[in-house]
């Protein structure tokens, strides 16, 4: 009755999940569901993050996510009188699909002497349990691996998994269409298939802003761009599918909430009041209450960027 309910449950880490099963009371079910899957310790920039840390900005991001707004698509129900069971599916990446990018290599300072010119392959098989293949037991761990190694370049990745043998590749930006040796950036089973594979990216993740001038230095009605940096941005080198220009920013004071007003001191940027309404409904089915609170958000802003790319954003003026 008091918002969203959640579970939280936890793993080894070579624990390979590949379904959650959610068993509900049949009255009180809800059809709509969303499955996160994460690191309960990580890395957030140069900060370390905790799936509980009371700071919002350093919660470990999930390495995926599964959202299923309506149980009756792609999903396995179970009914009975009294319960109202659904068998999620959890798979990172395309299947039967692989992507074509350039492998990482080496940081500064690897020992190429010792295999590492190649740092982005961890290959493996059954008969070599110590094999750096086996310890990414899975596409969502290859991933997470992806992601623990955005620093170094990792953007995308492809997961080989057939008779026990395991591959996991790191790579960078996907090539884009015309480009790289197979003129392609991605292949699936409708143009030969790729059948044991795997393939996925780092995910959209927002890393960190600056500005310019600096933000130390910045002194009242001074003007200033600001550049949120990220990966997998929704840019396109082909103008029909870049919606780069959708993107839009918005600046709140430290303690307010995302859809309060703009600070009163800052202009160039404007976000338009609307009022959002809010589902109340409460009880068990067929004597539900239902009703809807109506709050005022600030939430459609302009302008759009003034320049971005596939890892940058920036606003000027």
């Amino acid at each position: 009755h008091g918002g969203h309910a959640y579970i939280e449950f936890y793993l080894d880490a070579a624990a390979r999940v590949q379904c959650v099963e959610v068993v509900q009371v049949n009255a009180h079910a809800s059809t709509s569901l969303k499955v996160e899957m994460g690191p309960i310790t990580g890395m957030v920039g140069d900060s370390v993050c905790s799936y509980n840390n009371p700071d919002p900005a350093l919660v470990c991001p999930p390495t995926e996510s599964w959202s299923f707004p309506s149980l009756a698509q792609g999903v396995d129900l179970t009914l009975t009188d009294e319960t109202f069971t659904a068998s999620l599916p959890m798979q990172c990446g395309l299947g039967d699909t692989k992507s074509f990018g350039e492998i990482l290599s080496a940081p500064p300072g690897g020992n190429t002497s010792q295999g590492d010119l190649h740092w982005g392959s961890y290959a493996g098989n059954p008969a070599a349990p110590s094999d750096l293949g086996q310890r990414v037991p899975s596409a969502c761990h290859c991933q997470q691996l992806c992601v623990d190694n955005i620093a170094g370049g990792c953007r995308s990745y492809n997961y080989y998994d057939v008779d026990g043998v395991k591959h996991c590749y790191l790579q960078t930006t996907p090539f884009s269409t015309g480009m790289g040796t197979w003129g392609e950036k991605v292949s699936t089973a409708a143009t030969g298939g790729w059948p044991g594979w795997r393939t996925g990216t780092a995910g959209q993740r927002l890393l960190r802003f600056t500005t310019t001038p600096a933000l130390a230095s910045l002194r009242g009605n001074q003007e200033f761009s600001i550049t949120v940096h990220g990966t997998n941005l929704p840019h396109s080198s082909v103008k029909a599918s870049d919606a780069s220009g959708r993107q839009r920013l918005k600046l709140v004071r430290l303690a307010d909430d995302c859809d309060a007003p703009l600070p009163k001191e800052l202009s160039g940027i404007g976000c338009t009041m609307t009022t959002r309404a809010i589902s109340t409904t409460t009880g068990q089915r067929g004597l539900a209450h239902s009703g809807n609170r109506k709050d005022a958000v600030h939430t459609i802003c302009t302008p759009k960027p003034t320049m971005s790319d596939f890892e940058s954003v920036t606003w000027s003026g």
